[in-house]
């Protein structure tokens, strides 16, 4: 599937999410999306994605993925000097809008913006915090 495509669906779907919570909930069709979102307790697909790639990004950092998933390396290792960032993983450049899509590149970057308090709990509980930490953006 091209970029453009993947885009694509993505949008429509968003559409559809919207379309069918609006239905769920009686709601006006002009009605604003994220409150219903909050009511439902459900992810817009935006955020099930976010969410995914999260989890994902927690089972590499935590060895619960086989190794040949594993290509991440901290700035530390990056760098040869002290960085105010050399805690976290390195989001690798890139250099088009269809890698910039991808795990390689946005995994680091929405596993650095996680808190540091939610990478120490076990999966379960992960999982948990994340979905509770989406939805209640929505308000």
């Amino acid at each position: 599937m091209g970029l453009m495509s993947t885009l694509v669906y993505y949008l429509e779907s968003n559409k559809l999410q919207k379309k069918y919570c609006r239905i769920i909930t009686f709601a006006h069709f002009q009605a604003h999306s994220p409150p219903l979102f909050q009511t439902l307790k459900i992810l817009t697909i935006y955020d099930i994605y976010t969410y995914q790639a999260k989890i994902y990004m927690y089972k590499i950092t935590h060895n619960l993925l086989p190794q040949r998933f594993i290509g991440l390396s901290m700035n530390a290792d990056i760098h040869s000097h002290n960085t105010r960032k050399s805690h976290q993983l390195h989001s690798e450049y890139c250099r088009t809008k269809s890698f910039k899509l991808t795990i390689r590149h946005n995994g680091p970057k929405l596993w650095n913006e996680t808190p540091d308090e939610f990478k120490l709990l076990n999966l379960g509980a992960f999982k948990k915090r994340i979905k509770l930490t989406l939805l209640n953006g929505y308000g």
